[in-house]
Parts: structure tokens; sequence; C-alpha cells
């Protein structure tokens, strides 16, 4: 008898929320410092692809320890996170600060972002399977190889953020154009294409733990409405760029989807100067 599965976007919606839930909560408990590091320490593990984890939630013994342990993971941090009094503001407060400027154009930044990545992202294992040729395996490993890339590229990000946000935000976006750009001409061969998923996953997860600092920056002391609103700019980034690069696809673009990720991050880079304007010097201070 075939067991029931949940269909694959009520599945990729749990796995939005769960992620949504945690990036919110890792924004929140270093919001007082804002320290870029501290957030990418705590953040990185969730990854900048959520939307690729899809669970089949099947199997109910399977699916029974997975609740139990996010259960006791929430109970350690119940027990060890410090107490901290919860910000005094008002529902006008967090609204205003949403709207504001500066958050509004940190949020589209996010937004177009994540939006470049996921162009490439969503569709890289067809593409390393079908341009460059390597077998379900191979792609596995390189997956692999991404996800420690994204580790890397996190924690890097959030320590480089804390010397100069304004530079960290402009090089990785930056970053992201020249790599998705290459990727497109070096998908082909097998030793290129491994190097561009690498240093597409250090640029990729570069971007949370920044974009989350500059976020909670412009929010000042209502944050909590701006840090939430900003992570749900990631989702909608991840299903604009997924959309795109399958209508790509569909049209057989697959090979140039670098390049459509490419003109995305450079509209990124182009919103990140309003965001963070080159002559404004936005350094933190020692947490």
């Amino acid at each position: 008898m075939r067991r029931k599965e949940l269909p694959p976007s009520a599945r990729r919606v749990l796995a939005a929320l769960a992620a949504l839930f945690a990036l919110v909560c890792a924004s929140l408990i270093t919001a007082p410092a804002a320290s870029a590091a501290a957030l990418a320490d705590i953040s990185c593990p969730v990854g900048s692809h959520h939307d690729s984890y899809d669970p089949p939630l099947t199997n109910p013994p399977e699916t029974a320890v997975l609740a139990g342990l996010a259960l006791a993971v929430t109970g350690v941090l119940a027990a060890v996170l410090p107490r901290q009094e919860a910000p005094v503001t008002s529902v006008r407060d967090e609204v205003a600060t949403v709207l504001g400027r500066r958050v509004l154009v940190v949020i589209a930044t996010t937004a177009v972002g994540l939006a470049a990545t996921s162009t490439v992202f969503t569709y890289l294992a067809p593409t390393l399977t079908r341009i460059t040729g390597f077998g379900a395996t191979a792609v596995s490993t390189l997956l692999l190889v991404y996800g420690a890339g994204s580790l890397a590229g996190g924690l890097v990000a959030g320590r480089l953020a804390d010397r100069s946000l304004g530079a960290t935000v402009r090089g990785t976006f930056a970053g992201l154009a020249v790599v998705l750009a290459v990727f497109s001409f070096a998908v082909p061969w097998a030793g290129p294409a491994v190097a561009a998923v690498l240093v597409l996953g250090v640029l990729t997860s570069a971007a949370t733990p920044v974009l989350q600092s500059l976020v909670l920056r412009h929010a000042g002391r209502a944050p909590t409405l701006a840090v939430s609103v900003n992570v749900c700019a990631f989702n909608i980034g991840i299903a604009a760029g997924s959309a795109l690069g399958g209508g790509l696809v569909a049209a057989d673009g697959l090979r140039w989807l670098g390049l459509a990720g490419a003109v995305l991050s450079l509209a990124a880079l182009a919103i990140g100067y309003a965001a963070v304007p080159r002559r404004e010097a936005l350094v933190s201070s020692p947490a």
C-alpha cells in the first residue's frame, strides 16, 4: 500500500516556515548588539536555500523522532539562552519602521539578491547532470561542497560586515554577479564547474547575515516586524528566482541561467548602494 505524501508545495511551505522561525529567532537574539558575526554564527546552519529541503513526511516513526528532536532542542535553548526583556514598542512603531525608506530598500535588496541565486541554485542539479555530465552521486557530492562553501561564506561575511557593512554588501553582490556570469561558461567542463559551485556557495550564504544585520541597524528600537518581513523577502526572492529559472529552462536556456542571475545580482548591487551609501560608514562597534 502506497503511503500518502504531502504535496510538494505543502512540504516546501512547512520547510520555509521552519526556516523563517529559525532566522527570525537568530536575528532577534543578536538584535541588541546587531553583531553580524554573532548573527552569522547562529543563522548559518539554517542555510540560504532552505527551500531546497523537501521532507517527505510519510513515515510516522521518523516524523515522530524529528518532532521529538525539535522539542528537545527547544527545551535546551530555553534553558541556556539568557533571559532578555522584550523591547517595549507599539504596533504603530513596528509598522512605521518597516515602511521606512531604508528598511524597504534593504528588503528589496534581499528579495532581488535571493532571486539572483535561486535562479541558478533551484536548477543546479539538472544543470550539472545535463550540461556538465555528472552522475547522481557526483551531484550529491557537489551539493555537499556547495553546503561547505555556504557555511564558510556566512561565517566569514559576518566578520567582514562588522568591519565594514557597506563594503561587504557591495562586495557580496558584485562577486555574485561575476561568479554567476562565469558559471554559464564554466559549467560544460567538470573542473571549472566544481570551482564555480564552491564559490557560488560561499557568496550566496554570505548575503544572509549581512542583509539581516543591515535591516537590524536600520530598524532601530523596533526590529521585530522588520526582521520578520526581511526573512519573508528571502522566500519571495527564492520563489521569484525559481519561477524565472523555470521559464528559461522551458525555453531551452538551462545553461544560461547564470547570466540571468548575474543581471539580478547587479540589480541587487545597485539597490544595495541606496541601502548603504558609499559616503556613509556603517561600522559596528565591538560586541
